[in-house]
């Protein structure tokens, strides 16, 4: 064991260069009220026209002018300044009367919830590192399907921040599943620690928050009795058992991620099951560039610092690196113990449960997209031969969700050739484009995505679609005939909202 305890096939959309709003309800003076830290006023209103064709026409005539910010198609709200010289109240008393509108209310500021009411939060450091309280807001898997299979030395089962969203375990050790008398009660504590580092419950008033609020977890006991050992082959023998019943990532915390018996399991787990397979680096402090496993995780620890915990082995065999110094988690000595631990041990589950997030969030993604968002998603820490990807987050991969990176395949771009653009991290199988300016950033409203690009007068470029390979977007242009060097902007979007950074490039003649 391996801790120490411390007390699309896209579509081309034509561009609209028309004018979309939001508006705010109201219906007497001082209706709407502001309350400072809980919902302020932003000077945006939204209004959503009574769901008749005559309505509709004379909100879009009253609201299409220029204080219009968006309109979002999907739910039929105009977004809209409030006008110079009014207020909120006052607008949407005037807009109200006539008579139009289901509601027109303000376009609220309004703030995050306390991340999680877990009275311990504060004090799990490795939380405030992987910036989670910003990425439960985009996701936090409460009511998630998804399981994380840990394969150690068994768990307190009536633990208070264990026992609602446990499975039923599996004996590694005997062969035999828990409901036909297996064992997975533990003896030694070590599982019951990186348990609660993968998926201790979140959001629920006690103890301490795991990756996810409400990821399952399920026991797979690889010791007898409260050894601290294991054979090699029942922990590869449990993890692939897990991900064959359908768990969706196994955690060892166990030594020797070195080993080449590892890479077949994980290559089972990958290959014939669809899982993912997540190790311990080891705790030596030495360098390992003997292998680097193509089909499991393994995962170095890191300091408070965020750089390699002196213990932590490290080399060409480490895929990512995640806290691992005084982690604060479950413990066995009672149903509502805790206790601060340290290791690649702890660092394992946190890797794994950060793959069930991404699973959670994104269930049509496959392990290897999953694999690609929980690495894009990492804090770089210098050498990839030495760090791998590099210092995991929540925030970092879960964020990636919600936005598109935007690149050239091949730059420069030159006058009259075919260039080819490519968008990383949009939403599978939806209708993405590709908008360009020659004149700079600015505001665009496109209708048809209900968004604002950040380009002014964006025209789409799209004119040749080559094909989405889970949420991997081409295409390719022809670049304009250009007698001098000039720059170019552009900007991709999906149907979903998503926008990529506005890339500026130069084109050369």
């Amino acid at each position: 064991m391996l801790c120490f305890r411390v007390p699309i096939i896209i579509v081309s959309l034509l561009v609209v260069f028309g004018l979309t709003a939001g508006a705010t309800a109201g219906s007497e003076s001082d209706l709407f009220v502001e309350t400072p830290g809980v919902a302020e006023f932003s000077g945006r209103m939204i209004a959503r026209p009574i769901q008749t064709p005559a309505a509709r026409a004379g909100a879009e005539a009253l609201l299409s002018n220029d204080d219009l910010i968006a309109y979002r198609w999907r739910t039929d709200e105009y977004i809209f300044a409030v006008p110079t010289g009014s207020t909120e109240n006052e607008t949407a008393a005037r807009l109200m009367a006539q008579g139009i509108f289901e509601y027109v209310q303000p376009d609220w500021r309004v703030f995050a919830l306390e991340c999680s009411d877990d009275p311990l939060l504060g004090s799990q450091w490795h939380h405030t590192m992987m910036d989670s309280c910003r990425a439960w807001d985009i996701h936090n898997a409460m009511l998630s399907p998804v399981t994380v299979a840990v394969v150690d030395t068994g768990i307190r089962p009536t633990h208070e921040d264990l026992r609602n969203f446990q499975v039923e375990g599996y004996d590694a050790f005997h062969k035999i599943w828990e409901s036909e008398g297996g064992d997975i009660v533990d003896a030694n504590g070590h599982g019951t620690l990186t348990t609660g580092a993968a998926a201790a419950e979140g959001n629920n008033g006690v103890g301490v928050s795991g990756m996810g609020w409400q990821l399952q977890h399920r026991m797979v006991k690889a010791v007898e009795g409260g050894n601290g050992w294991a054979w090699l082959s029942d922990l590869t023998h449990g993890a692939i058992v897990a991900v064959e019943n359908g768990d969706f990532v196994a955690s060892v915390s166990f030594s020797l991620g070195w080993d080449r018996s590892i890479e077949t399991a994980g290559r089972v787990i990958m290959e014939d099951y669809g899982g993912l397979l997540v190790w311990a680096a080891g705790n030596d402090g030495a360098r390992h560039d003997e292998v680097d496993h193509e089909h499991a995780i393994i995962v170095g620890a890191t300091s408070r610092g965020g750089i390699r915990a002196s213990f932590s082995n490290y080399g060409k065999f480490i895929d990512v690196f995640a806290p691992g110094v005084d982690v604060l988690t479950t413990t066995l000595e009672s149903d509502s113990s805790y206790g601060a631990a340290g290791g690649t041990s702890l660092a394992t589950p946190l890797v794994a449960g950060l793959c069930a997030m991404i699973k959670s969030a994104r269930p049509n993604f496959d392990n290897w997209m999953v694999l690609k968002y929980l690495e894009a998603g990492c804090r770089d820490m210098g050498d990839e031969a030495l760090y791998g990807a590099g210092e995991i987050s929540l925030y970092g991969s879960l964020s990636l969700l919600e936005r598109m990176e935007l690149e050239i395949l091949d730059p420069p771009l030159n006058s009259g050739q075919d260039e080819t653009f490519v968008a990383y991290y949009g939403e599978p199988h939806v209708n993405s484009a590709l908008f360009y300016s020659t004149v700079g950033e600015g505001e665009t409203i496109i209708p048809g995505y209900g968004i604002v690009l950040g380009l002014h007068e964006a025209q789409q470029a799209g004119t040749v679609k080559l094909t989405t390979i889970e949420g991997t977007v081409f295409w390719t242009l022809r670049m304009p005939k250009a007698s001098r060097t000039r720059l170019l902007w552009f900007q991709a979007v999906d149907e979903t909202g998503q926008l990529s950074q506005v890339l500026v490039t130069q084109l050369n003649p």
